[in-house]
Protein backbone atom coordinates (compact mmCIF):
# COMPACT_ATOMS: atom_id res chain seq x y z
CA UNK A 1 0.00 0.00 0.00
CA UNK A 2 1.16 3.18 -0.84
CA UNK A 3 1.84 5.87 1.84
CA UNK A 4 0.19 9.32 1.71
CA UNK A 5 0.64 12.44 3.33
CA UNK A 6 -2.84 14.44 4.48
CA UNK A 7 -2.19 18.01 4.57
CA UNK A 8 -4.87 20.76 5.79
CA UNK A 9 -4.39 24.69 4.78
CA UNK A 10 -6.49 27.63 6.45
CA UNK A 11 -6.80 31.22 5.50
CA UNK A 12 -6.67 32.48 9.45
CA UNK A 13 -6.94 36.17 8.03
CA UNK A 14 -6.51 38.28 4.85
CA UNK A 15 -2.43 38.20 5.16
CA UNK A 16 -2.17 34.68 6.58
CA UNK A 17 -2.50 31.01 5.38
CA UNK A 18 -1.06 28.50 7.93
CA UNK A 19 -0.90 24.67 6.74
CA UNK A 20 -0.21 21.62 8.42
CA UNK A 21 0.82 17.84 7.49
CA UNK A 22 -0.69 15.72 10.03
CA UNK A 23 0.79 12.51 9.38
CA UNK A 24 4.37 14.23 9.67
CA UNK A 25 3.61 17.15 12.13
CA UNK A 26 5.30 19.37 9.75
CA UNK A 27 3.43 22.83 9.73
CA UNK A 28 3.80 26.14 7.93
CA UNK A 29 2.78 29.92 7.39
CA UNK A 30 2.97 32.03 4.63
CA UNK A 31 0.45 34.61 3.08
CA UNK A 32 -0.48 32.82 0.08
CA UNK A 33 -1.89 28.93 -0.18
CA UNK A 34 0.17 28.91 -2.55
CA UNK A 35 3.18 29.51 -0.72
CA UNK A 36 2.29 27.45 2.02
CA UNK A 37 1.89 24.26 0.21
CA UNK A 38 5.66 24.68 -1.26
CA UNK A 39 6.82 25.79 1.68
CA UNK A 40 5.03 22.40 3.05
CA UNK A 41 6.63 20.23 0.67
CA UNK A 42 10.21 21.32 1.14
CA UNK A 43 9.72 20.97 4.95
CA UNK A 44 8.90 17.48 3.74
CA UNK A 45 11.71 16.73 1.75
CA UNK A 46 14.36 17.78 3.82
CA UNK A 47 12.70 15.79 6.61
CA UNK A 48 12.35 12.74 4.76
CA UNK A 49 15.74 12.91 2.89
CA UNK A 50 16.82 13.60 6.61
CA UNK A 51 15.51 10.01 7.90
CA UNK A 52 16.56 8.15 5.23
CA UNK A 53 20.35 9.03 5.13
CA UNK A 54 19.94 8.42 9.23
CA UNK A 55 18.32 4.89 7.85
CA UNK A 56 15.61 5.70 10.28
CA UNK A 57 12.88 6.13 8.03
CA UNK A 58 10.51 3.58 9.35
CA UNK A 59 10.93 4.87 12.79
CA UNK A 60 10.70 8.47 11.85
CA UNK A 61 7.85 8.00 9.31
CA UNK A 62 4.59 8.60 10.46
CA UNK A 63 5.59 11.15 12.54
CA UNK A 64 1.56 12.23 13.45
CA UNK A 65 0.77 15.59 14.99
CA UNK A 66 -1.63 16.01 17.81
CA UNK A 67 -5.13 15.52 18.14
CA UNK A 68 -6.48 18.87 17.88
CA UNK A 69 -4.50 19.09 14.59
CA UNK A 70 -6.43 15.70 13.33
CA UNK A 71 -9.73 17.14 14.51
CA UNK A 72 -9.00 20.05 12.23
CA UNK A 73 -8.14 18.17 9.41
CA UNK A 74 -11.24 16.18 9.49
CA UNK A 75 -13.30 18.94 10.35
CA UNK A 76 -11.74 20.42 8.00
CA UNK A 77 -12.68 17.99 5.34
CA UNK A 78 -16.30 17.84 6.06
CA UNK A 79 -16.65 21.54 5.77
CA UNK A 80 -14.76 21.28 2.30
CA UNK A 81 -16.89 18.37 1.38
CA UNK A 82 -20.48 19.72 2.47
CA UNK A 83 -20.39 23.16 2.36
CA UNK A 84 -17.94 24.14 -0.49
CA UNK A 85 -19.09 27.35 -2.04
CA UNK A 86 -16.93 29.04 -4.51
CA UNK A 87 -13.21 29.64 -2.95
CA UNK A 88 -12.45 28.37 -0.13
CA UNK A 89 -10.58 29.42 3.01
CA UNK A 90 -9.60 25.97 3.80
CA UNK A 91 -8.18 23.34 1.27
CA UNK A 92 -7.25 19.76 1.68
CA UNK A 93 -4.80 17.96 -0.12
CA UNK A 94 -2.47 14.72 -0.34
CA UNK A 95 0.38 13.94 -1.62
CA UNK A 96 1.99 9.81 -2.24
CA UNK A 97 5.30 9.24 -0.33
CA UNK A 98 6.68 8.98 -4.01
CA UNK A 99 6.01 12.64 -4.54
CA UNK A 100 9.08 13.67 -1.74
CA UNK A 101 11.14 10.87 -1.93
CA UNK A 102 12.91 9.74 -4.79
CA UNK A 103 17.00 9.20 -5.83
CA UNK A 104 16.82 13.08 -7.01
CA UNK A 105 15.25 14.45 -4.36
CA UNK A 106 17.73 14.14 -1.77
CA UNK A 107 21.00 14.50 -4.02
CA UNK A 108 19.22 18.19 -4.45
CA UNK A 109 19.32 18.88 -0.83
CA UNK A 110 22.49 17.66 0.17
Amino acid sequence: MKKVFRFYAKKVNADKWQACCIDLNIVAEGKTFEYVRSSMETQIKLYLCEAKSLEDLKKLVPRPAPLSYHLEYYLSVVLVNFFHSGKSVTQIFKEGLDTFLNNNTCLRHA
